[in-house]
Parts: C-alpha cells; sequence; structure tokens
C-alpha cells in the first residue's frame, strides 16, 4: 500500500516518441514536454497546497493567532507556497 511503481513512469516517457534532432520539431517537442509537466506539477499542487496550507493554518493557531486575518494569511501562504513545491516535485518524478 503506497507504493509507486517506477515503471508506470518510465512507460509514460517511452511511450513519446524519440527526441527530435533540432529546429522546430525541437521546439514542439519540449513544448509539449513543458505542457506534461505543468499538468502533473498541477494535480500534485491539489494535495501539496492543501497539505501545507493546513500546515500552516494549524501552526498559526497553535501559535495563538485565532484572528480570521492570521488564518487567511496561513493558507494564502501554504496555498502558494505549494506551487514551487509542487513543481520542484514534478521534475523530480519526471527524470526519475
Amino acid at each position: 500500500m503506497g507504493h509507486i511503481n517506477p515503471g508506470r513512469l518510465i512507460h509514460i516517457k517511452a511511450s513519446f516518441p524519440n527526441l527530435p534532432q533540432g529546429g522546430a520539431e525541437m521546439r514542439n517537442h519540449e513544448h509539449l514536454m513543458r505542457f506534461i509537466m505543468f499538468r502533473l506539477a498541477l494535480i500534485l499542487h491539489l494535495f501539496i497546497g492543501s497539505t501545507l496550507a493546513g500546515t500552516a493554518i494549524i501552526a498559526a493557531l497553535v501559535t495563538g493567532n485565532d484572528g480570521w486575518m492570521a488564518i487567511t494569511f496561513a493558507a494564502a501562504l501554504g496555498f502558494l507556497g505549494g506551487f514551487p513545491v509542487s513543481w520542484l516535485v514534478a521534475r523530480r518524478l519526471w527524470r526519475e
């Protein structure tokens, strides 16, 4: 339970054509890869962003900041902090 099959990611990468030699085909291939990475990062952000936002809200409540402004700020901080973390995780998953 909770085991990620690395062969599945290899299968996804193998389903794309070989990397072109250069020119417009190379740019189109890079664009496709960036688009796939972006989609993967957005899916990961659903989980990572909400986890970070929830953690920040709990930290705010534990420290005694129980006003609506502090809770909203903590949630926004976790939500926005999830974007770079999601991108890093997506890039790491894609390259392995």
